[in-house]
């Protein structure tokens, strides 16, 4: 994996972004609302993202909706279970507060519920 995107995946901002899409193709005004970032901060994040190829956006109708691509997909899932594998089940290899920390919470909620 390039460097560029390792150093792009430690950007809590990314992280944000690729885990509101790792669920589904998601309207920009709605990551923006979720996220609540300036449009200036967003709009840099999700080039950014978009450059390296993990999320895309195109216009249906009237917005714009990105998704993650199928590589945006392997890297966040791969680089998720690293943490999980590094951190154990919960994720500890993190902080609480840091969008990773969230994610990985996140996934583990997720797991459970299926298991239940």
């Amino acid at each position: 994996m390039p460097n560029r995107i390792i150093h792009q995946m430690t950007s809590p901002t990314a992280w944000r972004i690729l885990a509101l899409l790792r669920l589904g193709e998601r309207p920009i005004r709605f990551i923006k609302q979720a996220l609540e970032m300036t449009e200036s901060a967003f709009s840099h994040a999700l080039r950014k993202l978009e450059k390296e190829g993990l999320v895309e956006t195109q216009k249906q109708g009237r917005e714009k909706v990105s998704r993650l691509t199928q590589r945006g997909h392997i890297v966040f899932s791969s680089l998720q279970a690293l943490c999980f594998t590094l951190g154990g089940s919960d994720g500890t290899l993190v902080e609480d507060d840091t969008a990773l920390g969230a994610v990985l919470r996140d996934g583990a909620r997720e797991r459970a519920k299926g298991a239940g």
